[in-house]
């Protein structure tokens, strides 16, 4: 009764690939429904964001089931970074979430060497210069300090190489740990570090819902 590409079914668990195998039942042709697959990982520190990588560092998809190992992952987190990231079959979604114009906010945890004063704080929200443009307003919200270090929850809408280390030390105070904690309205919450869980409807709409804080005024003009 079933053929797979012109051949008769004679077993049970015969696996097909939708995109590329003609499933007929009966003689009549058995259209799939394709249904993608978007899921959040905890990233750990010291896994890079690659299928393989030339140093034979560890990769997120050595953290990944077998059956997930082909999505795609929606940009990146550095070696030293960690936290929310998410991989798709999506491809439109990625598209969506990762171009410019969409402007998807994304948070993130940092500490920072030293006590950061109120001044480069205002510098943070207000636009920090890399490469010649200054960088977007952004929303920073002071977490916690002590005499050496200091932690701030800060949102951004774009995503320049190493954009919030790069930020650190354009106001003195290097980056001391990383972590994404969120993308739009969508958090990492409890989730374990090198854990993942596939998301639901809901989940997928509070990617594209707004930040809970309002951004600062509009940004300075970069200094010729």
């Amino acid at each position: 009764m079933v053929t797979v590409n012109g051949e008769t079914v004679t077993e049970m668990g015969v696996q097909i690939d939708p995109s590329r195998d003609h499933v007929r039942v009966d003689g009549r042709h058995v259209h799939a429904r394709v249904t993608n697959l978007t899921v959040m990982l905890n990233k750990p520190k010291g896994v890079v964001c690659t299928k393989s990588d030339p140093e034979r560092r560890k990769t997120i998809y050595e953290l990944l089931p077998q059956r997930y190992r082909t999505l795609s992952s929606i940009g990146r987190l550095d070696y030293n970074t960690e936290g929310l990231l998410l991989l798709t079959s999506d491809g439109a979604l990625a598209q969506r979430l990762s171009h410019p114009s969409f402007a998807c906010s994304k948070t993130y945890h940092v500490k920072f060497r030293g006590d950061i004063g109120a001044a480069e704080i205002e510098r943070l929200r207000q636009g920090i210069e890399l490469d010649g443009r200054l960088t977007k307003p952004a929303i920073v919200r002071d977490v916690r300090s002590d005499s050496k270090h200091q932690w701030l929850e800060i949102t951004i809408r774009e995503g320049r190489n190493r954009q919030i280390r790069r930020m650190g030390e354009a106001i003195g105070h290097p980056v001391l740990k990383l972590k994404r904690v969120a993308i739009g309205g969508l958090a990492l919450g409890d989730l374990a570090a090198g854990e993942m869980r596939a998301l639901t409807e809901e989940d997928l709409a509070l990617l594209e819902s707004a930040p809970p804080r309002k951004p600062p005024s509009p940004r300075r003009k970069a200094r010729s």
